[in-house]
């Protein structure tokens, strides 16, 4: 049925009187072709044309109250920008097109016709191809919405049509209703990321020097690395909610990686964006904020979130898309911000992945002796340890430890009588029953290293761990969360 009408339609604006087809006098912009359902108008030639898979596009339905009543709608979308033969007004090429659309069993949803103010603003919103002069300045604006319903999904034509200072123009947008094509992005939430390790992914295209995905989440698919950035731990601030007209901004630390994609052609920056967010909510992901299609939001966040590959198709494109979404987990949660935007063709996507995860301590060594610890056990009782290192998450001590361990050792060897208790400490980061464990772990590992490489007897020792019950800064910052890491060593009384 739909192949018949598309057909019929084709036929009819050919042989409509006024509008059999001739060559355009004028060549038209590269790369452009008229819609396979419907014609030019005789004598036309394309100025401007882009065409997607699948895209959102919203379009005036009807005016109520003096209000405009918008539609968003998805599917294939073709974007045509015509210049018309002088000689020829902008109603009379409005009219064939109008006509052409009903003698097709198309049904007007809604027109405006020679009514400037509702036009112009029609036209403002519902016109982003190649919006110029001679829709916003003209005097003779027209627009015309029509529907052919369809069990497989309906077609939507909006035509636009304006003049000015004798240039006349129409453009034709026409959506094909169709479900998206999804499973071009795929999230593997177990493919933790690894500082040394490359990803890489064959492409036409060839990706930035050096670049890599992030093994969690792959690019979409023919998409290639236009800059890449990955850290071992980072601090990046997110928009999490909107409150007041106000961004809430939280900042969250971690292993972070930034990638800035540029996507294939012929695919939106909105059928990429849905692709990204289907596939993170099918992996688990909720989503915790996002903007769609709102260019004010949309454009403060990428602003101030999206600082890799700063450029016009971020800063002026009028398509621009932003979600954050969350992966909650024990050892700490991921966080996947995904920012897409177009602007005269270009389509971009940057993924900010964030794990959140202690940061690798140790890299500094500040060392503790056997005659300080002593002095701090008589003054205090206690002697903080920030000597002991261990991977993220892990309990193994790390070989760089064995200095301090070793003056633990000439301490209890010069001292007896001392008994003493080792209580793991770790700072906020993940759940409380994950660090509880953590920090038990971890004491027990120094317990055990002491007994087993330095002969101290296991009854002079005694391991606790307190998780991030004890702090002994804030949590808030890096620098905190560092002094909160620690092994302390309590005297005991006998």
């Amino acid at each position: 049925m739909l192949q018949k009408t598309m057909l019929y339609l084709s036929i009819l604006i050919f042989v409509f009187p006024g509008l059999s087809y001739l060559h355009a006098q004028e060549e038209d912009v590269e790369g452009s072709e008229d819609h396979p359902i419907i014609t030019r108008y005789e004598g036309s030639h394309i100025i401007d044309y882009e065409q997607f898979a699948y895209d959102r596009q919203e379009l005036v339905t009807e005016l109520e109250d003096g209000e405009f009543i918008r539609s968003a709608l998805e599917g294939m979308v073709t974007r045509i920008h015509y210049a018309a033969p002088e000689g020829r007004s902008e109603y009379e090429v409005h009219q064939n097109y109008k006509l052409a659309l009903q003698d097709a069993g198309f049904h007007i949803l809604y027109e405006c016709m020679n009514d400037d103010a509702q036009c112009f603003e029609i036209v403002q919103s519902d016109a982003p191809l190649g919006y110029d002069n001679v829709y916003r300045r003209g005097s003779h604006r027209h627009y015309s919405l029509a529907r052919l319903e369809n069990p497989d999904g309906d077609i939507y034509a909006a035509v636009h049509t304006a003049r000015r200072h004798g240039e006349n123009r129409n453009l034709l947008i026409i959506l094909e209703e169709r479900p998206l094509e999804a499973d071009k992005v795929q999230v593997d939430v177990e493919a933790r990321v690894s500082v040394d390790e490359v990803v890489k992914v064959d492409t036409e295209t060839e990706d930035a020097e050096g670049s890599e995905d992030h093994p969690m989440i792959t690019r979409y698919e023919g998409s290639h690395i236009i800059d890449h950035e990955q850290f071992s731990h980072d601090r990046q601030e997110l928009v999490t909610g909107l409150e007041d007209r106000e961004f809430i901004r939280t900042a969250f630390e971690g292993a972070v990686s930034r990638i800035h994609y540029e996507a294939p052609e012929g695919r939106s920056e909105y059928e990429v964006h849905q692709n990204y967010k289907l596939a993170l909510q099918d992996a688990g992901f909720d989503i915790i904020y996002e903007c769609m299609h709102d260019d004010a939001q949309c454009f403060e966040i990428i602003q101030s979130d999206a600082p890799l590959g700063y450029d016009n198709v971020y800063r002026r494109g009028n398509h621009r898309h932003y979600s954050l979404a969350r992966l909650t987990n024990p050892a700490g949660d991921i966080y996947v911000a995904v920012h897409t935007a177009r602007r005269h063709g270009e389509n971009r996507s940057m993924l900010i992945i964030l794990e959140e995860q202690p940061m690798e301590t140790g890299m500094v060594d500040v060392s503790v002796d056997a005659a300080t610890m002593a002095s701090d056990l008589d003054d205090a009782g206690r002697v903080m340890i920030y000597g002991i290192h261990f991977d993220t998450g892990q309990a193994d001590i790390k070989p760089e430890s064995e200095s301090t361990l070793a003056e633990i050792a000439d301490l209890l060897n010069n001292n007896p009588d001392l008994n003493l208790g080792v209580v793991g400490h770790t700072d906020a980061v993940g759940g409380l029953d994950f660090n509880m464990d953590l920090s038990e772990r971890r004491a027990e590992a120094v317990v055990e290293q002491l007994v087993s490489e330095y002969g101290i007897s296991d009854d002079r020792l005694s391991p606790h761990g307190v998780a991030f019950l004890a702090p002994e800064a804030t949590n808030e910052t890096e620098e905190g969360r560092a002094l909160n890491r620690r092994v302390e060593l309590i005297r005991l009384m006998d």
